[in-house]
């Protein structure tokens, strides 16, 4: 690669990496002794400056990034090199407020509860999705671009309103043919991604806010595999966007939708753990990363600890940095994931 990399991601067996000025490399590492380098994309004219990138996805018609704020996301053709649909698109519509779905999970209760904190439970339990506000961040990128400023904010600075809100992670969830982004304290989902454009993007996307004790804690994992998605910040999520699957989902047998009337509610199911000692050690330091497939989760969770390394007479104490494998097990389509093992 000509340029250092600031996000990539690996498929095998291609890799992705997305330089600082703007440009994704693929690499074919089908033989790894003979790398074969594919088509780059250049994303420089809408991400030029490397603090606008934060994460990158891609699948063999696509490449998102996504960056520091609410209208960085940008679908690029692999095959053109061109743009095929972005959030600013999105939010620049005049209806745009009205086309989102924003719901919130209630975690209080697991939180809360005496009981399961002092027997530390590792399984997941089933959440309601509430009706809520569309996201003031949000809101208030939609007023921007509304009044035509996109463009004049220089990178770090913000927006009031849109200060806390941080692009971390995308994927793509393949079984469903969405398209997930993820923030500190919101998951946004783009159903049925691959058919918008920027002129033709006018369908309901939803959002899913889950409420963190502070906005200090380290970067989040996301991960998804056979239609589910799983992510941790501070406590464990995990949504069934193919609940009603009798065999593993493809975009085209079993694809993610919402309903064109708000009232009716989205198909998926929503779960949550909560663990307090892998809550504290994730709200200190995030997770390192997730993967998961149809059966099994797993999430790195880096733990600080104090070793000492002194005498009697002169201890002298080293905190150090451990990691915390957590692994849940999906036992069947309509099961709950349980039989955690760490």
């Amino acid at each position: 690669m000509s340029q250092a990399v600031v996000a990539s991601r690996f498929k095998w067996p291609i890799l992705c990496g997305m330089g600082v000025s703007g440009t994704a490399f693929f690499w074919d590492l089908t033989n790894p002794d003979q790398p074969r380098q594919l088509e780059s994309v250049d994303a420089s004219a809408r991400h030029s400056h490397f603090r606008e990138i934060t994460d990158v996805d891609f699948d063999d018609q696509h490449l998102i990034l996504v960056g520091s704020s609410p209208d960085q996301t940008t679908v690029y053709d692999r095959a053109t090199g061109g743009v095929k649909w972005s959030m600013a698109a999105y939010l620049r519509q005049a209806n745009a407020a009205s086309l989102i779905r924003s719901y919130k999970m209630k975690m209080s209760d697991l939180r809360e509860d005496i009981g399961a904190a002092r027997h530390a439970s590792p399984d997941f339990f089933e959440r309601n999705l509430l009706l809520k506000a569309i996201e003031p961040s949000i809101l208030k990128t939609i007023e921007r671009l509304s009044d035509g400023t996109v463009g004049n904010i220089t990178v770090g600075e913000g927006v009031a309103g849109e200060d806390r809100f941080h692009w971390e992670k995308v994927h793509i969830e393949e079984g469903t043919g969405s398209l997930l982004m993820l923030a500190k304290h919101i998951l946004v989902i783009v159903p049925n991604f691959a058919s918008l454009s920027e002129v033709d993007c006018g369908v309901p996307i939803m959002t899913v806010e889950y409420i963190t004790r502070a906005n200090n804690s380290r970067r989040p994992a996301l991960t998804g595999a056979d239609g589910r998605v799983f992510f941790l910040d501070e406590d464990p999520i995990l949504l069934d966007l193919a609940p009603h699957r009798q065999v593993s989902p493809t975009a085209t047998s079993m694809p993610f939708r919402l309903a064109d009337d708000p009232a009716i509610p989205p198909s998926m199911r929503v779960f949550a753990s909560h663990d307090p000692l892998r809550y504290h050690y994730s709200h200190m330091c995030g997770c390192s990363g997730a993967q998961m497939d149809a059966a099994n989760i797993f999430a790195e969770v880096p733990v600080e600890i104090w070793l000492n390394y002194g005498d009697e007479e002169e201890p002298v104490e080293i905190r150090e940095t451990t990691h915390r494998v957590c692994h849940w097990r999906i036992c069947g389509g309509e099961e709950l994931p349980s039989t955690a093992t760490t």
